[in-house]
């Protein structure tokens, strides 16, 4: 039994050689609104994405980050505007699939976020659901560069959406720590 679990070891070894690393990620996009009560209110809006990730492991990144929209809110009745940012930080998990010899990583992912708007709307403070799609190919020989497109989907995990965004970006991402 011993010999079987050495083996089994064995076999993981150059598994945990893997190093962990770090990565920076800068993003610029859209956030539009996807549906709810409270979303259906903004109009398309440029965001600003920063992340960080943990590679725990080759296929895995644990994230931590912030998308900030500046979007503008449609009155109700009328033709007026006013200009209300919208912040969600999110943390979260994805697994990661590297492909052409590291070259081109694709990844899928969820998490949890928390939305709020400035200046205040009161009862717009709400936590959502993610998930996210990207693929991001790297830049430089060393593979510390990466340019890349992310989609992510946001939603109140219960019932009918009040708030439900989707994001799309492009992504430059320098890694670190190897």
């Amino acid at each position: 039994m011993s010999r079987h679990i050495f083996i089994l070891l064995l076999a993981f070894l150059p598994a945990s050689a893997q190093t962990y690393e770090h990565r920076l990620t800068g993003s610029f996009g859209a956030l539009n609104p996807a549906g709810g009560a409270q979303s259906d209110a903004f109009n398309s809006a440029p965001m600003l994405s920063f992340d960080y990730g943990l590679r725990f492991h080759r296929f895995s990144q644990a994230d931590l980050g912030v998308d900030i929209a500046f979007a503008s809110q449609s009155a109700i009745r009328g033709s007026s505007e006013t200009r209300r940012n919208i912040y969600i930080p999110r943390f979260g998990y994805r697994a990661v699939i590297p492909l052409l010899q590291d070259r081109l990583e694709a990844s899928i992912g969820a998490g949890g976020a928390h939305s709020f708007i400035k200046p205040t709307i009161p009862g717009s403070e709400i936590w959502l659901v993610y998930g996210q799609v990207g693929a991001s190919y790297a830049i430089d020989r060393d593979k510390h560069y990466r340019g890349g497109l992310m989609l992510r989907w946001y939603r109140d995990p219960i019932g009918t959406p009040v708030q439900q965004f989707i994001s799309v970006g492009a992504e430059f991402t320098y890694s670190f720590g190897r």
